[in-house]
């Protein structure tokens, strides 16, 4: 969950994971965005208590769909609300190696 706190007289934004998370790669994300009972379903989940993860690759390849498809993923993203965590410094490759592991790649981002 993403959102605004006054911290120190200070406006900060915080993130944190709540229930079930759940990472979607970008050709999720956009079909998942044109499907309504996929869409439906998966908020459903989010907003009960749920975090939609979204990393840096999200965040530069979801500028790649255009037109319809463009507004069905805005018109997705937005309805997903604060219901989203950032992943910063989670690159793939250290993903790999924590799975490798055995290992959850995503511990310690709570």
């Amino acid at each position: 969950m993403i959102g605004l706190v006054i911290s120190n007289d200070k406006l900060v934004c915080e993130s944190s994971i709540q229930g079930i998370s759940v990472y979607l790669d970008n050709y999720a994300i956009i079909e998942f965005s044109k499907n309504n009972e996929l869409k439906d379903r998966l908020l459903s989940a989010l907003k009960q208590e749920g975090t939609l993860l979204f990393s840096w690759a999200n965040s530069e390849e979801i500028l790649g769909p255009k037109g319809i498809q463009a507004e069905n993923v805005r018109s997705f993203l937005q309805a997903v609300g604060n219901n989203w965590a950032p992943l910063p410094g989670l690159s793939p490759w250290k993903i790999v190696e924590k799975e490798n592991k055995g290992l959850s790649p995503i511990r310690g981002l709570r």
